[in-house]
């Protein structure tokens, strides 16, 4: 319900957001891709989130892995960041890169996490959403 309210805000308001995608990296090269609870339940998406208003980029995709994925993730690479109005709102939304630890454990969210899958960052596991879609060629850029 939260998620259709703020949908017809962005619409009908067009704010101007920050947000962030988590692009998570196994010893394989392998991204972590995620369905959520809500929304397009039937998209692959990278993990991520809002950006709040006193943290940079990577600070706000260590919160949005630590409360989406269960893992304190320390280091991040800011790959860049694209412009859209995917949502209806003037959305900037950086890519952040991490490591996966080869000891830490997936812990997603069950409020906000359906399904969660490893696979090449070219390759996602089926369709992916809007917002992941206008993200994907930093993230291929980056990754080469």
């Amino acid at each position: 319900m939260a998620f259709w309210g703020l949908r017809a805000y962005s619409l009908a308001r067009r704010p101007r957001l920050r947000g962030v995608k988590c692009v998570v990296r196994d010893a394989d090269g392998r991204v972590l891709w995620v369905r959520h609870t809500y929304g397009d339940r039937a998209a692959w998406e990278l993990p991520g989130g809002g950006a709040r208003r006193s943290e940079s980029a990577l600070q706000a995709a260590r919160r949005e892995a630590r409360e989406e994925l269960g893992v304190d993730l320390d280091d991040w690479r800011d790959l860049g960041t694209v412009q859209g109005r995917w949502t209806g709102a003037h959305l900037a939304l950086t890519c952040c890169l991490a490591d996966w630890p080869h000891d830490a454990r997936l812990d997603p969210d069950p409020v906000e996490i359906a399904v969660a899958e490893w696979a090449p960052a070219a390759e996602p596991p089926g369709r992916v959403g809007q917002v992941t879609a206008g993200a994907l060629p930093v993230v291929s850029r980056a990754l080469g």
